[in-house]
């Protein structure tokens, strides 16, 4: 047979080169027989264990071919080995020997059988027939790896990634005559040698797209295994730990140098990584250390719901591995936007994320925040909305073309990048990302063409299984995007795309200043600096009565959130959410005082404007349903309610197609609306530039057209007296456009003021001094209402401490009623699950120590939650797993017997904090609820023991307030928990439970401030009169208390006696009141 190179002598350290790089390309171990160096057999059989998840049947197919190749099993290795020869400096070829054998396929890896008439004991003979067959396992055993490690980072094209894995092969054959190489001249030599050749084989291996794709990141610590190329240096080094000391059962002298080899391997991780980087930087595949100024662009996916963080303010989504894999990489990072969430976790967590938003209203405020923050890259994953709420979906990729277009046209210097969206659970939504997701290439290529810096790129990384709930990703999802993005971004830089940011105008977002006004009005400026909603959110209208219109929020099912004016028109008191809304879409909103008591009520204007109401009973009070009040056939858009007679009583009109108008006269409460007939003929003016506002202070609208320019002509209305009187223009072009011109009484002298609104809701004004207007003896200014009732609210009893505690922490602290006596008892949950309790003695005052009622179960405090399973009236002992599962012990009676009961319930694949169990329906069964990101109520009734679990949709839309704002207790005494939220300060906010009739009810504020924060704030009931009282819980578990006095509650409906429970339970769950 012939040789291949020179032939060289072979000593121990051949076999432990062998070893080194078996080691190092396989990161398991290597178990020689343990007859190989003892016996005088001819046979020796090598273990190769392959990594979890290889596939069999391709390796065996691998081995079938191998082994049958030629005559003898060495003649084939050699082939392989011919076929790669070592070409770096130094490098030695290895000596042929002539063996045969075979390799197999195990169900944990490979085997390799070595045969020969040589005995074992001709060490030297069999450490080069060991090195050969260690060559091509080697080689092998790396391929599979590479499979496992390269095919998810390319799922679309799977046998690209095997081709690349095959040719990496040849790292096999160079790096273990490397490694000897290196043995030979002894590890005191140049160890830094071996990191540069080692080094150079692998890149020599590989392309700028496989080091980009899965090398690059697996160096640098960026793949979802976890792994680094430096920590697996530390598995080499156990590897040659554990061959020394097999080793040394047979050749001890060898023993010591595996040992010396170990420390060495173990040491060069780091230093290998590092050549590494430097040689890929050099060839072109690192990009350069970069000025990137980013702005991540999108809905809730780029906030982060569904990750790590509990709340908006705290999510931390793809930004988290984004800004670390950016800053790992060397390159200076700010991330911008208008809005901030993560503080605490990363250390630049601004965006321009905002959840429920769609294509259209991203693009509202894109201009001017691009514009302000001049970001030289934004992440755009924007449309999901679209998808969701099928929102004319066959034109989504036409407005997300015009978005970037906005986008780029504003900074052209800003590279974007448009991701396709992430996939949902819900295979109508799903179909529709698919169509989306594939026009989104051909787009960017377009807008690329006209020279805008745009790119596309795939979200295929993340697949369903990465999802949190129908439409965002866990945690794990939004690393993965984080990845990708990363990816896109370093592409970009080595392409030459993306420039260097430039500065941005911090009044890019700010109203203009006034041009040349009319006469008669006083510019103040920015009034408001508007509070990051879209501008088509915003309206203006008087909730409290005091004649100055208030700043609004109307959300997309009619929730109105809401700022009071201070007073000048230049100072807003947030007052939260002032109605909950009534499932109609934000433009059938409008706001009309309708009964004349000077607060403007909430109306729904219907498809043939009809009018729907409910008047405002003030601020922080209930909204009263009056009924359908009108309605005369014209669509929505043609309708104003606006007082044209001086009665303080919003009338219904008509705008016509030239600007005439038709009125119907409101004669107030109870009473039809009266025909006047058509009180204006128009000025030809289209419908849209018609305004409808009193601008002279006489309680009268006035007609006024805003032309294109933002100009005003004004007819003064007198009715009755003149008709109505030409003004002319009444305010020139102040640099404001016709459709962000918005007229409204900030100041309250009667009079409307001219309003300018930016993208964000931002508000420059022209107070109105054009005409005297104002208060008059026959037209007095309302009573000021005064501040709001002092804290807390209006019918809590408050008792100053009803409990010292017991020196436990607060978060270890529930209550639960363990007797059935419809009084909460006071209790401890310890580290795991122990459960020691005080009853309560009956008014809430008085506690008797029970001690250990539950020795728990082992599990975690947080999974602990206490419900009535059976409605007997007292609390059973649930543990709730990681994806809502229930477990159950039954209270047998006395809180101190409890009988195991299973998995009563699956869970529905929801997080455990997430879950909630709460009576929604009043029968005594806790049911099983789900609150979602923005409070929306999903639940599962409890039809009782044996009975199942009926599934009843979402049952309240939520309000826009996180979760951990929301709980669920009864305050009226009905039986039936009822949609609270409580506030920073403590504040509680209701909608009493009425499902099945009215829904849920809004209460406004029930309590006030009493100087608790939500965090520490209970609601439970603990006197007995089946209304959830307020508490305040103490650092040690000190309760101060409210007792509920607002409501009468329900003495007709007593606790129900306590039923007998059956003999049998089965396995299904009920629901827990949670603390």
């Amino acid at each position: 047979m012939p040789v291949i190179g020179r032939k060289i002598r072979r000593r121990g350290r051949a076999v432990t080169s062998l070893l080194v790089t078996l080691c190092l390309l396989l990161q398991v171990g290597f178990q020689p027989a343990a007859s190989a160096a003892t016996s005088a057999a001819t046979t020796v059989t090598l273990n190769f264990a392959m990594p979890e998840g290889f596939d069999r049947a391709e390796l065996t197919a691998w081995a079938n071919e191998f082994n049958n190749r030629n005559d003898l099993l060495s003649e084939t290795i050699q082939e392989e080995i011919a076929a790669h020869p070592a070409d770096f400096p130094g490098a030695r070829d290895l000596e042929p020997r002539e063996f045969d054998g075979a390799f197999t396929v195990t169900s944990t890896g490979v085997s390799v059988t070595v045969e020969s008439d040589v005995h074992t004991s001709n060490l030297s003979w069999w450490e080069e027939a060991l090195m050969w067959v260690s060559v091509t396992a080697g080689g092998l055993v790396f391929r599979v790896v590479c499979v496992i490690g390269l095919v998810p980072a390319m799922p679309a094209t799977p046998s690209l990634a095997k081709g690349i894995c095959a040719s990496l092969q040849v790292i096999i054959s160079k790096g273990i005559v490397l490694l000897i190489t290196a043995l030979e001249d002894g590890p005191a030599k140049d160890w830094a040698f071996w990191e540069r050749a080692l080094g150079s084989l692998i890149v020599d291996a590989v392309s700028a797209f496989v080091w980009e794709v899965w090398l690059g990141p697996f160096t640098m610590g960026r793949v979802e295994s976890g792994y680094t190329l430096s920590s697996a240096f530390g598995k080499i080094r156990d590897g040659f730990l554990s061959v020394a000391n097999t080793i040394e059962r047979w050749w001890g002298s060898s023993a010591g140098f595996f040992r010396t080899l170990a420390t060495v391997v173990g040491g060069r991780g780091p230093g290998t990584a590092g050549r590494l980087l430097e040689l890929a930087n050099a060839r072109g595949w690192m990009p350069r250390p970069a000025n990137l100024r980013v702005m991540p662009m999108g809905d809730s996916i780029t906030v982060g719901y569904g990750g790590i963080g509990d709340s908006t303010e705290k999510y931390v989504g793809y930004r988290r591995e984004l800004l670390s894999g950016l800053q790992t990489a060397g390159h200076s990072v700010d991330f911008v936007g208008s809005q901030d969430s993560g503080a605490g976790s990363i250390s630049d967590s601004d965006h321009e994320g905002h959840g429920g938003w769609r294509i259209d209203q991203i693009d509202d405020i894109a201009e001017c925040t691009v514009r302000r923050n001049r970001p030289n890259v934004v992440l755009l994953h924007i449309g999901t909305n679209d998808m969701n709420r099928n929102f004319d979906v066959g034109n989504a990729h036409h407005r997300l073309a015009a978005l970037i277009r906005k986008i780029t046209s504003a900074a052209p210097e800003t590279t974007v990048l448009v991701s396709g969206l992430v996939p949902s659970q819900d295979d109508a939504i799903n179909a529709r990302i698919a169509a989306y997701n594939s026009r989104i290439p051909d787009m960017a290529r377009t807008l690329a063409a006209e020279g805008r810096r745009v790119r596309a790129l795939s979200m295929g990384a993340v697949t369903e299984a990465d999802l949190r709930d129908k439409l965002h990703p866990g945690q794990r999802g939004y690393d993965k995007m984080g990845r990708v993005f990363h990816s896109a971004i370093s592409a970009a830089l080595r392409e030459g795309v993306i420039a260097g940011p430039v500065a941005g105008n911090p009044s890019a977002c700010q109203m203009p200043q006034p041009a040349n006004p009319a006469e008669g009005w006083n510019a103040v400026e920015q009034i408001s600096a508007g509070y990051g909603y879209p501008r088509d959110w915003v309206r203006f209208a008087d909730m409290d009565g005091d004649n100055r219109d208030d700043y609004l929020i109307v959300q997309d099912l009619g929730q109105v959130r809401g700022w009071l004016n201070g007073g000048d028109g230049r100072s807003w008191n947030w007052r939260g959410e002032l109605n909950a809304g009534y499932g109609y879409p934000r433009d059938w909103v409008r706001f009309a005082d309708m009964d004349g008591d000077n607060r403007d009520d909430y109306v729904i204007l219907q498809d043939q404007g009809q009018v729907r109401a409910w008047l405002n009973n003030g601020v922080g009070q209930s909204w009263t349903w009056k009924g359908e009040l009108a309605g005369y056939g014209y669509p929505r858009d043609w309708v104003r309610l606006e007082d044209v007679n001086g009665d303080g009583l919003d009338d219904y009109v008509v705008i016509q197609d030239r600007g005439e108008l038709r009125a119907w006269i409101n004669n107030g409460p109870g009473k039809d609306f009266t025909w006047k007939g058509e009180i204006n003929p128009g000025y030809g003016y289209p419908r849209d530039w018609v305004r409808l506002e009193d601008i002279n202070a006489d309680k009268k609208v006035d007609y006024l057209v805003v032309q294109d320019n933002g100009q005003v002509r004004a007819w003064l209305n007198d009715l009755g007296g003149k008709g109505w009187i030409w003004q002319g223009a009444v305010i020139g072009d102040v640099g404001v456009d016709r459709n962000n011109v918005r007229l409204a009484d900030v100041n309250g002298d009667r009079k409307a003021d001219y309003l300018g609104i930016g993208p964000l809701g931002q508000i420059g004004a022209w107070f109105n001094d054009r005409y005297p207007g104002g208060p008059t003896p026959g037209n007095p200014a309302p009573v000021d209402p005064g501040p709001p009732p002092a804290s807390p609210g209006e019918g809590w009893n408050h008792l100053v401490q009803i409990s010292a505690g017991y020196s436990y922490p607060r978060d270890w602290v529930r209550f639960a009623d363990m007797d059935g006596d419809n009084r909460d008892d006071y209790l401890i949950v310890q580290d795991l699950g122990q459960l020691r309790g005080w009853l309560n003695g009956g008014v809430g005052q008085g506690w008797t120590w029970k001690g250990e009622l539950n020795p728990g179960y082992g599990y975690p405090r947080d999974w602990v939650r206490l419900a009535d399973m059976n409605g007997d009236n007292r609390d059973d002992y649930v543990i709730l797993q990681d994806l809502g599962q229930l477990r159950a012990w039954q209270n047998d009676g006395d809180g101190q017997g409890w009988t195991w009961k299973g998995e009563l319930n699956p869970g529905y694949g929801y997080p455990r904090d997430w879950v909630r169990l709460a009576d929604v329906n009043g029968d005594g069964l806790d049911d099983y609820l789900v609150l979602q990101d923005e409070g929306e109520l999903r639940a599962w009734i409890n039809n009782g023991p044996g009975q199942g679990w009926t599934w009843k949709g979402e049952i309240n839309p939520g309000y826009g307030y996180p979760r951990d704002w929301v709980r669920l207790a009864d305050v009226n005494g009905d039986r039936k928990v009822d949609y609270l939220v409580v506030q920073d300060d403590g504040q509680v906010r209701a909608w009493l439970n009425d499902l099945g009739g009215r829904g849920w009810i809004w209460q406004g504020q029930i309590i006030g401030d009493v100087g608790v924060d939500r965090d520490n704030v209970r609601l439970h009931d603990v006197n007995g009169d089946r209304k959830a009282d307020y508490l305040g819980i103490g650092p040690l578990g000190q309760i101060g208390a409210w007792f509920n006095d607002r409501y009468p509650g329900t003495p007709d409906n007593p606790p129900p006696a306590a039923p007998i429970p059956p003999d049998g339970w089965p396995p299904l769950c009920v629901a827990n009141r949670c603390p």
